[in-house]
């Protein structure tokens, strides 16, 4: 509010707070809740699918597979805290190729059908730094595969000091992602 007064705005066209507060809570009525991990939906089926005497394999093979899966994230989070000590040259990175977004973004469902413009984002995190890289593009210039998401994590590692000997990127099992 005290820049817009130095900058010369009246008082009455500068927005309070309190009326921002009142029409995003009321017109966007947003909603937050914790994020939650990842699950297998396959091997829950599997389970749900089985015949009953095939279910204790298949439950053994589920707990493993989710001991597995915690081993990586202690893995993951000892990378991160190496990263940061300062006789390691190294980045640790975290990726992920968000939600693919309609452009531009209608409700309307007649024109969602008939015109589409898809954006992707490449969000990759230095955990080294606690910065945030997306790497935006839309379908015109190229897809989501391979090629793509390695010009993005290349174009990433351009940005990194020289003095980086070391990257270690970690992401979910996306083909793309992890092929390159």
């Amino acid at each position: 509010m005290e820049s817009c007064k130095n900058e010369g705005t009246q008082e009455k066209d500068i927005a309070k707070l309190s009326y921002y507060r009142h029409l995003f809570n009321t017109e966007f009525n947003p909603s937050f809740k914790m994020p939650y991990r990842d699950t297998c939906d396959k091997a829950k089926r599997d389970i749900q699918e089985a015949r009953v005497e095939d279910r204790p394999a298949i439950e053994e093979h589920h707990k493993n597979h989710l001991e597995e899966a915690n081993k990586r994230y202690a893995l993951k989070d000892t990378d991160k805290i190496r990263a940061k000590l300062p006789e390691f040259h190294e980045v640790v990175a975290m990726m992920d190729l968000q939600k693919c977004l309609p452009t531009p973004n209608l409700s309307n469902c007649q024109s969602f059908y008939l015109r589409k413009l898809w954006t992707f984002n490449l969000t990759i995190v230095d955990t080294t730094t606690n910065q945030s890289h997306c790497m935006v593009w839309n379908e015109s210039l190229g897809g989501r595969g391979g090629n793509k998401v390695a010009s993005c994590i290349f174009k990433f590692a351009q940005g990194l000091p020289n003095s980086v000997k070391e990257i270690t990127i970690w992401s979910d099992n996306c083909a793309s992602q992890n092929r390159n």
